[in-house]
Parts: C-alpha cells; structure tokens; sequence
C-alpha cells in the first residue's frame, strides 16, 4: 500500500534549555489566570485566556521565536494560554483563517491531544475494513515540546485525568502575503 496527501506534523522535542525556563513559565500562566478572566471557546471547564495579539507579552516568546525560525515566510498572528484541571477538555474544533496552528506545552499533556481524520466523515467504512488505517490519531507531548499542525485539521482534548494542570500556550501563525508590483515581487506582513 502507498499512501499520498498525507497531513504534516511538526514534533519539536524540548531541549535542556528549555525545560530550563518551564517552571517560570507554570508560574506565570497560574498567576495570569488568576488575575485574567477566561473566555468559553473549545473549552469543556478549564481556562482559556482570552486571544492576545501581542506577543511582547508571552513569556519567553523569544525562545518560541528561536524554536521555530526554520518556518520560512510567516508571523504570528495571536496567542493564549489553556489550562485543564481534572476533568476538563477541550471540544473538537479548528483555527480556521489560518495557515499553521501550534502549542507549546508547559507541562505533559498525558497523550491528550487527538487529531481527526480529514475524511473520516466519509472514509469509516474503510477504515473499518482496514483497522491498520486509524481515524484519529492521539499525540503524547513532553513539557517543553512544541507541536504544529495544519490549521484546519479537527483536534481536540482529551478530559483531563489527573490533580495537577495540564497547561500550554497556542497560537496560529500564517504566511507573510505576496504582492506583485511593477517593480516585481515583494513580501509584506
């Protein structure tokens, strides 16, 4: 069997430096949701800050900054913290108008972050013929990782099992766009 039109993810694995600055940033993301009211988006309980556009303002953004300098083209466009307490989750839902979604997570997520098919609206009796060829796929991240994914793929959360928060920071970025004048092609934000 080949498989084509595949769906990219992206794993970065946390190095020591860091998983140096993680318990500040636990911290910080504990005292801002004291001090932040939460908004309802995804959210089964749980916190969700509001959107944020500034990015002067997540901690330590200079270190996402350096994690994902490889992304050719782009800015990022808002972020905001989550964070699940036991029994909390986060509903099925995408980004849409954006190009790229991401989390970077301050603590485990315990295999909580679940991806669903693009088609499996329409592929279940195949994928009930062929076990082999999942529908959803469950994503296990470290404190400190960073994950990226297609903007429109559906993800979710799984409930929360466990006494201690499940806390990460998402944000969507998308492609610097293009414009074509006389003089040629130029990029602008």
């Amino acid at each position: 069997m080949n498989q084509v039109f595949s769906t990219p993810i992206w794993h970065l694995q946390a190095e020591e430096k860091d998983k140096a600055i993680l318990p500040e940033m636990h911290q910080w993301a504990l005292k801002y949701k004291r001090e932040n009211p939460g908004v309802i988006r995804s959210n089964d309980g749980g916190y969700h800050s509001p959107d944020h556009i500034d990015f002067g303002k997540l901690l330590h953004f200079e270190n996402l900054q350096e994690r994902l300098s490889w992304i050719p083209h782009f800015y990022y466009t808002n972020w905001w913290i989550n964070i699940n307490l036991k029994g909390d989750l986060n509903r099925k839902h995408t980004h849409p108008g954006c190009v790229l979604s991401g989390i970077w997570y301050i603590t485990d997520n315990y295999n909580g972050l679940v991806f669903d098919h693009p088609q499996d609206h329409i592929r279940e009796d195949l994928y009930n013929m062929f076990p082999e060829m999942c529908l959803q796929h469950s994503w296990d991240c470290k404190a400190g990782d960073i994950i990226l994914f297609p903007s429109d793929i559906v993800h979710w959360v799984k409930r929360h099992e466990l006494r201690s928060p499940r806390i990460s920071i998402a944000f969507n970025i998308i492609r610097y766009l293009q414009k074509r004048t006389g003089d040629g092609l130029t990029v602008s934000k």
